[in-house]
């Protein structure tokens, strides 16, 4: 009897004791004998004893078909036994061969996927730096990933690199569109198609530019139009929006200060916000300012000019001049500018920026000794407030 068995463990009979209990008598038995499922008409099961030794091709005992789909590769066992009590004999030469096995060489190239480790939004845009990781496998029977090849052209770029092994990561952190091509090669040569993956990055916040409301007074219930815009030259933007729309009036209802902001967002939600602070009065003033001091006196830069005023009721024209009515500095502007440079005082006459209250023979007076260190040739004016009142008030004095 003679049974062939797998690599995979599976057993088929070859040849299952043919021509009778005397059978093999007569010398070898089988000599350049075939067995094939279609290698002969004849069963090797129809062989009898007088046609020994069997040449030639048969069928087997049991369809070889029963191998099929199974991996050839491995060890194949060959058993022999004879049931004949007494008998004796030996296996001179055996060979194998398998048709149409399924070849063993690695043609199939690997396939590398890229993964967004730094998700983007539902636009497609990252506002951080964007990293991305590749990883690369090859075919379950080949060769392995030997390398990865990766460029960049766009906003970022990247010359050709090569990284051995199957897997790496890069990052992208120049703003704008990047577009990625990468692709993989295994140990048997085998070259993936070159894949790619566009990359979009915006960081900065949207620009925000105010012309109306600015930082000044105006009259109660004046008409002011708002005037602003926004910007964004990487991803665009998303919103501009107001207290108003622009084009339309600003709040000037009631006194006091008021706040106008904008907030600007764009496509990769970086958003940015600019306020504005402007005062509402009426259209005349509280008070008015006696001037205690000269005016059109020139004083050396770097002196200290002692500023003294009195605050009349600007209706009845009493001195309304109190410890209760804080004046309090804002700024010194030249007569030619507009913005207000920082108040020095000399020493600390007059902390937190406040005129100094002077009761001198029962006339209330304020002073602000102030410090002309760093100002250049002509009249200034000392910008400041009284109390609660949002109109801004300012008085004249000269240096040289």
């Amino acid at each position: 009897m003679i049974t062939l068995t797998s690599p995979q463990g599976t057993t088929v009979t070859l040849l299952n004791r043919p021509g009778g209990g005397s059978f093999g008598s007569a010398g070898n038995n089988f000599c350049n004998t075939v067995l094939d499922d279609e290698g002969g008409v004849a069963s090797i099961q129809s062989i009898t004893e007088g046609s020994a030794p069997s040449t030639g091709a048969f069928t087997p005992a049991s369809p070889l078909a029963a191998f099929k789909g199974q991996n050839p590769n491995g060890t194949w066992t060959l058993h022999v036994s004879d049931m004949e009590r007494g008998d004796t004999g030996n296996v001179r030469a055996f060979s194998l061969a398998v048709a149409g096995a399924p070849s063993c060489a690695d043609d199939a190239s690997p396939k590398t996927v890229a993964t967004r480790v730094t998700m983007p939004n539902d636009a497609g845009w990252n506002n951080t730096d964007a990293d991305i990781a590749l990883n690369a496998v090859d075919n379950k029977a080949g060769s392995g990933v030997r390398d990865i090849t990766y460029s960049a052209v766009g906003a970022q770029s990247i010359p050709t690199t090569t990284v051995a092994g199957g897997s790496t990561t890069l990052t992208i952190n120049a703003q704008g569109t990047t577009t990625i091509n990468f692709h993989a090669r295994d140990n048997a040569g085998n070259v993936e198609v070159v894949q790619s993956l566009t990359v979009r990055v915006d960081k900065a916040p949207p620009t925000i530019t105010i012309t109306a409301p600015v930082n000044t007074l105006y009259a109660l219930n004046q008409a002011v139009t708002a005037g602003y815009s926004c910007g964004d030259s990487v991803s665009g933007l998303v919103a501009c929006t107001g207290n108003v729309p622009a084009g339309e009036n600003i709040d000037t209802s009631t006194t006091g200060t008021h706040n106008f902001t904008v907030t600007a967002t764009d496509v990769a939600g970086n958003s940015s916000t600019t306020t504005v602070n402007y005062r509402v009065a009426n259209s005349n003033p509280t008070y008015n300012v006696r001037l205690l001091y000269d005016p059109t006196k020139s004083h050396k830069i770097g002196s200290t000019i002692p500023i003294k005023i009195q605050l009349l009721n600007s209706l009845t024209g009493v001195n309304a001049s109190s410890s209760a009515l804080v004046a309090h500095a804002i700024g010194v502007v030249k007569e030619s500018e507009y913005a207000p440079g920082p108040v020095e005082d000399a020493g600390n006459a007059n902390p937190d920026d406040n005129f100094r209250f002077n009761n001198f023979e029962g006339t209330g007076s304020y002073i602000f000794n102030l410090k002309t260190t760093g100002l250049t040739n002509g009249t200034y004016i000392l910008v400041f407030q009284a109390g609660n009142d949002p109109f801004t008030y300012g008085v004249k004095f000269q240096v040289n």
